[in-house]
């Protein structure tokens, strides 16, 4: 199980701890998409996944992919996708249920694709704004994948 760090052992090892929400609705990409976040972060083990996983139990192209060198980082929820109720309940669902006050809070969409020290960077863009409370918001950028993408394989 998840061991989070105490904020006091934070502050003492000078590492600020990112929570990652994702609401992934029947989205084979999610693997994906927590596979490149670790493995771009420049310091993963301060990253914290939240995924809200609304499935179905044909969905095993969902979980194809080994995650375990991370499993100790990823917090789930799983809900039947016949009870799913949107994005944003997903999102509530994440933030109540696996959110544990960690520096900075995250929310991507579940097919999503990250730049090296991903993590690295958005903590400098959000120390270069002049406000106690910045916010960084985009509309992601799309990608494409291969022709001869095979789904499990990496």
């Amino acid at each position: 199980p998840f061991q989070p760090l105490n904020l006091a052992h934070r502050m003492a090892a000078g590492a600020e701890t990112i929570f990652v929400s994702i609401a992934s609705y029947r989205d084979n990409q999610c693997q994906y998409t927590i596979k490149d976040l670790f493995e771009k972060a420049k310091y993963p083990e301060r990253v914290v996944v939240g995924v809200c996983f609304q499935v179905s139990r044909d969905d095993e192209d969902s979980f194809l992919l080994d995650l375990s060198a991370w499993s100790h980082r990823i917090r789930t929820y799983f809900l039947r996708h016949t009870e799913a109720m949107g994005p944003c309940y997903a999102r509530s669902l994440i933030q109540r249920e696996l959110f544990m006050d960690e520096d900075y809070y995250f929310q991507i969409d579940s097919h999503f694709r990250f730049v090296q020290d991903w993590d690295e960077e958005c903590l400098q863009q959000l120390k270069a704004c002049d406000s106690p409370k910045p916010i960084l918001t985009t509309y992601a950028s799309s990608y494409t994948l291969p022709k001869d993408y095979v789904a499990g394989e990496s």
